[in-house]
């Protein structure tokens, strides 16, 4: 520490007090609300979490801002701070538009199912990765009350739905669901622990991270979301 003083001191003597005081507040940035770090900001690495969202403002009927309603679906709404559907029986869909993840990517959010109780429905409120900004595709799971085959891995490639697989998982309101794909691979979590095996898609190759409703579950939600590379 002693070191470290002293060679401060040597600058401030040998250097015009303009270039030192510089010198010495150069790490920093100085505004009207104080002093603030200057932290640069890098490209998207693997493991980062790129945008998150708690939807605690006001009610929005569709939400928009940092969100883009899906091409060819209807939106969805913030309400009582969290994301829900506007009509019920219609299917919706929104991407975050503020950033653009790797191809490598993961979406998840704190689920509440809904009111469908059908197995192997593909019905609730989904989490989407790779979905494209003018195109009706993307890759999303779904969550719904069922007892058995509650989650459903699915895809719309311009339009055209295809389920992937039917999964069984314990699954209560307020749990998390994620889903992450990693060149084709793609990996369903709920907490963090994973249902059933790997599956692998070719179809979707890049694209956003996103919140999908798949009717009908009146009631569903998506709340506490988050982004991220692989």
């Amino acid at each position: 520490m002693r070191r470290v003083f002293q060679f401060i001191v040597v600058i401030v003597c040998t250097v015009p007090a303009w270039v030192a005081v510089g010198l010495l507040l150069w790490p920093l940035h100085l505004s009207a609300t104080g002093v603030q770090q200057v932290i640069n900001t890098p490209a998207p690495t693997s493991g980062a979490v790129l945008a998150t969202d708690t939807f605690t403002r006001a009610d929005q009927n569709p939400i928009s801002g940092n969100w883009t309603t899906c091409s060819g679906q209807g939106g969805l709404r913030l309400l009582t701070t969290a994301i829900a559907h506007i009509d019920s029986g219609t299917d919706g869909c929104i991407y975050y538009n503020a950033v653009t993840p790797n191809n490598d990517q993961y979406s998840q959010a704190v689920m509440t199912r809904g009111s469908d109780t059908t197995a192997g429905n593909g019905s609730g409120m989904c989490v989407t990765v790779r979905q494209a900004t003018g195109a009706n595709s993307l890759y999303d799971v779904c969550v719904n009350a069922a007892a058995t085959l509650n989650v459903t891995l699915a895809k719309r490639v311009t339009g055209s739905y295809t389920a992937i697989w039917s999964r069984t998982a314990t699954f209560a309101d307020g749990d998390i669901l994620k889903l992450s794909v990693t060149g084709t691979t793609l990996k369903v979590f709920v907490n963090g622990v994973q249902v059933g095996a790997d599956s692998t898609d070719s179809a979707l190759t890049s694209g956003r991270c996103g919140i999908a409703y798949s009717s009908n579950s009146v009631g569903a939600t998506a709340d506490s979301w988050e982004c991220g590379n692989n």
